[in-house]
């Protein structure tokens, strides 16, 4: 879903890594803030371009770094049934979700 995005704007980025973060963090989801916009978009202009739908791809990406800072914050251990990323990569998790906030500013 966002490999077209990703390779735009990440230049020398670990794609692998960024890959699993992504997949574990978004994939899996309800998406609901992405698909509000879509339904929201085409409410308007049913012409939708591909910019416009990476516009909603960027506000799932921004959303996800904010549950992965979230986690941290609240001590959290589990989301969407899976152990917290902070978890899986301790206080990195932080340069994650800064870095995926840094990317949706592109």
């Amino acid at each position: 879903m966002y490999s077209g995005l990703l390779k735009t704007y990440t230049g020398d980025v670990d794609k692998g890594k960024l890959e699993k973060l992504l997949h574990y963090n978004v994939y899996g989801g309800n998406m609901t803030r992405y698909n509000l916009f879509l339904i929201t978009l085409r409410g308007i202009n049913p012409a939708v371009d591909s910019s416009q739908i990476d516009n909603g791809k960027v506000l799932e990406l921004l959303h996800m770094s904010f549950f992965i800072l979230d986690d941290i914050i609240d001590n959290s251990n589990l989301r969407r049934g899976n152990p917290c990323w902070y978890i899986k990569r301790g206080m990195l998790s932080v340069k994650d979700a800064k870095f995926i906030m840094a990317l949706t500013c592109s």
